[in-house]
Order: C-alpha cells, then structure tokens, then sequence
C-alpha cells in the first residue's frame, strides 16, 4: 500500500468552541506539558514548570477540564512527570521530592490527591535513605504499585543504576507489600491485570503474573543467555480487553541493545504474534484491545506502521510517508478506541522540533501537523480529538487534521522575555524526556 502524506498549513484550524482562552485567574499555569488524560476522556494533568504567581523554581500539577477550560492545582512543590489518574478520575497518584530533583541525590515519596487539589501523602521515604518511584494504580482503583529504590536517584548521573524492587499497598493507606518472586534479585511491577487483582512482574527469570494469594506464575522466560533476549513489559502492557499481554524482546550485542521487537502472549504465555525491529518507545495498544500498533523502519529510513492482531497473529503495514529526523527524541504512539486512527509524536519534520502525525489506519492518508509539538502525549479526549500542546498552550486534533484550542494562559505574554520563554519551552521539552529515559534505565539494573 502506498503511503499518502498531507502536510496541514499552520493557518487551517477548526475553532469549534469558545473556550479556547485561559480563565482570567491570578494562578495558572504558563510553560507545561500535558502529562496524562483520565479514562473518562475529559481530565487533563499539567505538569508546568511555570506558574503564574510563581517565584522560585518548584514544579507543579493542574487539573485540566478539557470541556470547560476548568483549572485546580492539584500540587506545587518538586513532582515528577510520572503520574497516574486513578480510574474514573477522581484522584491521581505521582512521585515528588522536597527539594529540587535536578540538584543531586534526593528522595522521592508517593502522593495521592484528589482532582481538586487535597495532596495526601501515602509512602514517605523511610529513614534508611531509599526512595519509592514509579507508582499506578490497579485498574479498580483499590491498590497502589509502587517501586522502592534502595537509595536516592541522582537523576542525569552516569553512577550505575540501582535495582529496585516493587510494593503494593492499599489506596487509602496502610503498610506497603512487596511482591517477591522466588529467586530474583529484582522485582518490577511493569503492567496492571486489565480484569483481575493481578499485575505483570519483571524479573531477571522473566515476566510473571502474580496474583493475591497465589504462587507467581511465568509468562515469559527469559533467554538461556544473560540479555540476549530480555523480556520487559511494557508500562500499560495489558491490553484493555485483558486478554494479551505486549512485552518488548530485547537483544544486546557489546553490550548495547541491538534490536527490539515486540511480541504478545495471552494469559496462558502461549504466544499470539508480534513484530520486529521496533522504533524505540513506538507502540501502543487500541483502547479496545484488539490492535497492537508500532512504528518500524523501512527501507531508506522510511517509518511503516505495523498492526498486529493478536487473535489472528498477522500484521498489517503500512507506509507513513514520514522519516525520523532527530533520534534523540523517541517517537510516541497513541492509538484510538477501534484502532482506527493512530498518533505519531516525534521529530518528523525539519521545520519543526516536534510535531504530530495522524496515520488513517483504513485509508492508509497521514496528515502531519507542524505546529503541534508536545512530547508527552495525553491521549484522546471523548469526542475523539487528540490531545496535543506547544508547551504554552492546549488544544485537540480531529481526525482530519483541524485543530481547536482547549486552554491558553491569558498572562503568558506579560511574564518572561521572548528569549527566556524559548529558553524554558526548550528545557521541558527535553528534561521529561531525558528523566524518563534515565529513569527506564532502572529496569535493565543489576544484571
């Protein structure tokens, strides 16, 4: 099939509704990122670097409504952009420290706050020094998963990553369970069970499911040779209909990562296909489960995406048009409900920094947008627009290209010089990145 490209002037835009500006309130915030959307489709987290009565360097969070414009700030302190809507939206969970995480080794607790702005902390970092990370909740929302650092992380250092393990505790508080698996040095809570108490574990022997009460079972083996393969599952590696499971299947050669493919096993480990060579980061599942989407490379560099379905096994390409043109930034996937439409953010054009690609997976039509250039993508919103950003503002993608704005700072032109804006929009463009490559390098410690 050949690929058809479609490059959106920057001009054409659809503007369905008026509620595109910021509310004119002392607080908001300014230079951002959108960081995570709620299963509802409608809730946004901001993670911003600058707020409007700001006057120090702390981060904070935002709750977005993306039908109204509606702001809470949820948290203003040092947080991570590693955070999760608990289901139905109503609280969120994420990692944050008590001092800058960009000035050394400090530690990190879990939080747990409503979408309107009360903060509870759960897990305070223990007195001996270790930090806990990484935290998700369980898909009914009753458990949090966690993971413990045995010390504080020195995020952008090139000390030797630590071997973390993980936990589990109740949502409303109480002492935290570690999940153990007989034999391994290291225990990581990768993916929740889509329908059931269980959740995916990654270890040194493989990925196993462990569920309360029961022995951990292996779904996936690891290769005869340390590394070579080395299963790791992926975040959200359950599929919805929590039938399948997607891992990535790495192999090292001199001692870096040579290759990445992605297979699928069901909950019996009896493989269901997958797809090799993959672009880093670059796969997502359908919202309902029965499309396994990621980006390869073709011949000439060319990016193809390839849909697996896992109830028949075969995979279907299709060529995009587009070229990585910066490999220091990862592409992202963002696959629909019916898997109908697929997202790709990334370094896909050379007048742009990032931009967003929206490939139609029936007609095979990709339609690049320049001015859309957030990294960490969001999601779908419920009337099925995509969520994108530039950093000083929010809007929505439709399915053919248009796009509306959802949130503008109404003070943004008044706070920060030109140069010092651009400054800024550079380093929360690439300082995400770069905590969450660093932070991922915590999953391959210890071997």
């Amino acid at each position: 099939m050949a690929a058809t490209l479609v490059l959106v002037p920057l001009h054409r835009e659809a503007k369905l509704s008026d509620t595109g500006t910021g509310p004119t309130v002392a607080q908001q915030p300014q230079v951002f990122a959108p960081i995570a959307l709620d299963d509802s489709g409608r809730h946004l987290l901001l993670w911003s670097l600058l707020d409007s009565d700001q006057a120090d360097d702390r981060q904070s969070l935002w709750s977005l409504d993306a039908a109204n414009g509606g702001l809470h700030r949820v948290y203003q302190g040092y947080p991570l952009p590693l955070t999760e809507w608990a289901p139905g939206g109503d609280r969120l969970t994420f990692a944050a420290s008590t001092s800058p995480w960009d000035s050394g080794a400090v530690p990190f607790g879990i939080y747990v706050a409503e979408r309107t702005g009360a903060t509870t902390e759960r897990l305070a970092p223990p007195s001996d020094g270790s930090s806990w990370m990484y935290p998700s909740w369980s898909r009914q929302g009753n458990r949090l998963g966690v993971w413990r650092l045995p010390s504080a992380p020195e995020l952008g250092s090139v000390s030797a990553p630590q071997v973390p393990r993980s936990y589990v505790l109740d949502a409303d508080g109480g002492q935290p369970t570690e999940l153990t698996v007989r034999g391994a040095r290291m225990s990581l809570l990768s993916a929740w069970e889509a329908q059931g108490p269980g959740a995916l574990v990654m270890t040194e022997h493989g990925i196993y499911l462990s569920r309360p009460d029961e022995k951990a079972r292996r779904l996936v083996p690891a290769g005869e040779a340390p590394l070579d393969p080395y299963p790791v599952a992926i975040q959200d590696g359950v599929a919805r209909d929590g039938q399948h499971v997607a891992y990535l299947e790495l192999t090292f050669r001199g001692g870096r990562i040579d290759k990445i493919n992605v297979r699928v096993v069901d909950l019996q480990g009896r493989r269901r296909g997958g797809i090799d060579r993959v672009v880093p980061l670059a796969m997502a599942w359908s919202g309902d489960g029965r499309v396994l989407a990621a980006l390869t490379e073709g011949r000439g560099g060319g990016l193809v995406l390839r849909l697996l379905d896992p109830a028949t096994k075969k995979v279907r390409s299709l060529p995009t048009g587009l070229k990585q043109v910066e490999r220091d930034f990862p592409c992202r996937l963002e696959v629909n409900q019916d898997g109908s439409l697929v997202a790709i953010n990334g370094s896909l054009s050379e007048s742009a920094m990032l931009s967003i690609a929206l490939v139609d997976t029936k007609s095979g039509e990709t339609v690049l947008r320049d001015d859309c250039h957030n990294h960490l993508q969001a999601g779908w919103l419920a009337t099925g627009w995509l969520v994108v950003s530039d950093m000083e503002s929010v809007a929505a993608i439709g399915p053919g290209g248009a796009r509306r704005d959802i949130y503008k700072p109404s003070q943004a032109d008044g706070l920060i010089g030109y140069e010092s804006r651009l400054g800024l929009i550079a380093t929360a463009a690439r300082a995400p990145e770069r905590t969450l490559k660093r932070l991922a390098g915590y999953a391959l410690a210890g071997r």
